[in-house]
């Protein structure tokens, strides 16, 4: 059975996704909300608050569609 490096389960091989040699086999990730509500409460902003500035005035100046 495949897994991640580091998986202290004796019975599954570290594989990457080049070394797996059936694909269409692999399983998706069971996910629920909870799942998005941790990644959403440890996410941080990719954009600083200063640097959307400019774009802010810019709507306030010429609304949305820039006319």
């Amino acid at each position: 059975m495949a897994c991640s490096p580091g998986d202290p389960d004796p019975s599954k091989v570290p594989m990457t996704m080049m070394d797996i040699p059936d694909p269409s086999k692999l399983l998706e990730p069971k996910l629920d909300h909870t799942h998005f509500q941790a990644v959403i409460e440890k996410s941080h902003p990719s954009v600083a608050a200063e640097d959307l500035k400019p774009f802010e005035e810019f709507t306030e100046s010429y609304g949305q569609e820039g006319a």
